[in-house]
């Protein structure tokens, strides 16, 4: 922290995705006691740091961990992740425009945060277990879901500009440079860890060639201009 100094650090996210990653699930208090140590000790390793300190969760687990970390006097903001949009139990939407007005009345100087959002490739029937599923994932690679992923960031930035998060940042930004193309025959086979991987190498050669898909031109115009009404 003291060489990178980053402007924000999230100590956690996600909690239930890290418990299956670790094979060890937290309750919501002990992630809370968890994340009050380390602020604790982050004081003593680097006092007067101007680091701004977060925690948070995805919008499709449990609301106990946001009360939890907004009651953290040294937090400085709640961070969400955004990726499934509803599950057949509700709305992920709701949440996100939900949890703020949840999280200011605990603390109303809690700032909210969008660390990581991207548009989640799954119908709502999928959405049973976990949604971090590589399948899922490795549907983002195709470019015919290039206009949908343009509109995207617009939703979530006019979200956040009526709900008051100071910060959003879309997650799988290889696809600001470039997509497969569903048609190539030499595509047919692969599974959906190489299919990431061809995107992350298809996107490598159009930033060395300065290239951008209409997503990436999409954003560069979001996060450059006004939002219109």
């Amino acid at each position: 922290m003291e060489q990178v100094q980053p402007e924000y650090l999230s100590l956690v996210t996600e909690p239930e995705t890290t418990g299956t990653a670790i094979g060890l699930f937290l309750s919501p208090a002990t992630w809370r006691t968890y994340v009050e140590g380390v602020v604790d000790q982050l004081e003593i390793d680097v006092p007067g740091h101007a680091v701004r300190l977060g925690a948070g969760s995805g919008t499709w687990e449990a609301d106990d961990y946001v009360t939890g970390f907004a009651q953290v006097p040294a937090l400085d903001y709640v961070d969400l992740h955004v990726y499934p949009l509803a599950s057949p139990t509700g709305s992920f939407v709701d949440r996100l425009l939900d949890w703020p007005d949840l999280v200011r009345g605990i603390d109303p100087d809690k700032g909210l945060v969008m660390s990581e959002g991207w548009l989640y490739k799954a119908a709502v029937a999928e959405l049973r277990g976990s949604p971090i599923d590589p399948d899922v994932l490795a549907r983002d690679v195709w470019s015919f879901w290039g206009p949908l992923d343009e509109m995207f960031p617009d939703a979530m930035a006019r979200t956040a500009h009526h709900k008051g998060y100071e910060l959003i940042t879309p997650y799988w930004s290889r696809y600001f440079f470039a997509y497969l193309d569903h048609g190539d025959p030499a595509l047919a086979g692969p599974d959906a860890m190489e299919l990431m991987r061809q995107a992350s190498i298809a996107a490598y050669g159009a930033i060395l060639a300065g290239e951008t898909t209409g997503t990436g031109r999409a954003f560069r115009t979001l996060a450059t201009t006004p939002l219109s009404k």
